[in-house]
This record gives C-alpha cells, structure tokens and sequence, in this order.
C-alpha cells in the first residue's frame, strides 16, 4: 500500500494507483466495510504520565486519547468532552439510500495509518453539460480520527471525462454538514444530517445549473491568468494576468515567471492542457483548479487525495467555486 492509503475497497476501475480491494457494486454496507478494512472501532482512554522516583504511572487529570482497538494505535490527545465516532456509525447514513437504490458505494478507505476515514457513494443521477460533459454526482464522508477536526458529510460531483472532484455550494441548505466530537453521532445526528443537505433530485439539478452558468461566461485569458494568482495566492494577481497575456505574445515571460508562483502557474497549464479542457469561460478556469488540485498538486496521488477532499485544496476549490459563481451570476 502506499504511505497514506492504508486500505481501501473500489467498485470499478481502480482509482488511485490500483490500490486496495475490487469489490462488487451489490455488497451490503456491513460487507463493503469490511471488503475496505474499516470494521474498526476507537476507544476514548485515559492518559498517564510516568513517575520517575516511584516508578509508576500517575493519571493526568481530564486528559484521554483516541485509541484504535484492533491494534493500538494512538490517533491524539483529546479532553473528557470529546466523544469517538464509529467507522460504522457514520456509514449508517447511506442505509436509507442504498436501500432504495438511490445510491450505491463507490469507495471507502482509510488515510494515514487510520486519522482519517472516507465513504464515498454515487447518486444514481448525473449532470450532463453541452457538448456531453458529463458529471456523475456523489455523497462523500469524511471520519477524521485524530482530535481537532469535524466529521463532515458533502455533496461532490465528478467530472467523468478527467475525475476532477468539484465541491458545490448549494444555496440555503449548503454543500455539507460538520459534526463535532462534543456529542456522540447518533439516530438523530444522521436525520439532521439529511434535513441540512436537502437530499433530493433538486439539489443535482440546482448544482447542474450552477456549471452552466460558468460555462455560458466567457473569459479572456488575462482574466483567467489573474484568477489563478488570485485562487493559488500569487503576491499581485492582476499583474500575472498582464504578464501572462505579454509573455504569450513574445515578450515579459520572464517577468510572469517571477509573479507567478508555482500553484498558479500550474493551475494555468492544467486550464490548456488537461483532459477535457475547455479555454475561454469560467467553466475552463474552474476545471483548471480542479485538475491541478486532484491530479498535480502535492508529492503523490493519496497525499493528494486527502488535501483535494479534506484539507488545503479543498479550500481552494471552494474559494474557486465561490468566485467563479459570483461572476456567472453578475449582469
């Protein structure tokens, strides 16, 4: 296995790297957990400290770790508050769904030795944009183990054509729902859960309708080149966008290149040059983002994966999305 992607079950064509086990698409939930490696729970424990002169373990007060039961591994230090959630727990959202055959799973695995668990299952709808570029529509889970972060639980959407991942925002009812580990996930967590998204045929279709509009926006390719600095935090964006437009007409390449950092200039070549590339509207520029964020950035695909879902890139693609949306809806 690879250093982040400790197991990992797939229906399909391999995702990353040919990793983990193929699995059927008609598995039940309890089978696909296991098929993925996840039939695992945590434990809350109290934390010790070693006393030197009586050579014994004295307990810290108010002080606890998230343990891994099957082999102890140690995920972080947490206080009496924090409250563990099960790897089977939180799948227990998709039940309703896969039992109505409006999902089925897709992926699950696990990311760094455990601190952090994925599900990931398709909708039984897709998008479909002019010229047949298609998205297929999904529910990913996020079970983060190591203290700190929120179990998380959002709408993504993929481009088929290159397996771009998009995070949409989706109006009154958002793009997720967070869970802290202040209260135990439960019954009730999973039903607001559903409420906070709106799951429904009408959150696909008002989605589709935001790719549209940036596919409907035309873009000239300073302005592109601007947005990139700007998404990828280039010191002055407007200047890479000047210089970009100079640089491709023979002269000032060099100039761009010291404006530009390394994500942006990046960003633009995915914008040209990736599978599926569509130049000249905000569409292109989103699927620039979104290339170079799930198939160049970082050290290596599973690393990867984890910031284009639940870390750095994710927030650039939301910050991405947000803008490029703003600018289809201007007059």
């Amino acid at each position: 296995m690879s250093a982040l992607v400790e197991t990992m079950a797939y229906t399909g064509e391999a995702p990353w790297h040919g990793l983990g086990n193929k699995v059927d698409d008609n598995l039940t939930l309890e089978q696909f957990i296991v098929a993925a490696g996840l039939d695992w729970r945590v434990n809350k424990v109290q934390l010790y400290a070693p006393h030197q002169s009586e050579k014994r373990a004295v307990k810290a007060p108010g002080l606890f770790a998230v343990q891994r039961v099957t082999d102890g591994r140690i995920f972080g230090a947490c206080g009496k508050a924090y409250k563990p959630a099960q790897n089977s727990q939180v799948a227990e959202f998709y039940r309703e769904f896969i039992k109505a055959g409006d999902m089925k799973m897709d992926t699950a695995g696990s990311l760094k030795d455990g601190e952090m668990v994925w599900f990931l299952a398709r909708m039984d709808m897709d998008i479909v944009l002019p010229g047949n570029d298609r998205l297929k529509s999904y529910v990913l889970i996020g079970v983060p183990h190591k203290p700190g972060k929120s179990v998380v639980i959002k709408f993504v959407s993929m481009r088929v054509v290159c397996n771009n991942t998009l995070t949409v925002a989706l109006g009154e009812n958002g793009s997720e729902y967070r869970h802290t580990h202040r209260s135990a996930f439960t019954e009730a967590t999973i039903e607001e859960a559903k409420e906070v998204l709106g799951l429904a045929r009408e959150t696909v279709q008002l989605s589709g309708a935001q790719f549209q509009a940036l596919a409907n926006t035309s873009v000239t390719n300073r302005e592109m080149a601007s947005l990139m600095g700007e998404f990828f935090n280039s010191d002055e964006p407007e200047k890479v966008g000047t210089l970009f437009v100079k640089g491709k007409e023979g002269f000032g390449w060099d100039d761009f290149n010291e404006a530009a950092n390394r994500g942006t200039k990046n960003a633009i070549k995915s914008y040209f040059k990736a599978p599926g590339a569509t130049p000249g509207s905000l569409w292109g520029v989103l699927n620039g983002v979104t290339h170079y964020a799930d198939h160049v950035y970082g050290r290596g695909g599973d690393n990867r994966l984890n910031s284009a879902w639940f870390g750095t890139m994710d927030n650039t693609k939301r910050k991405a999305m947000a803008k490029l949306s703003e600018m289809a809806a201007a007059p």
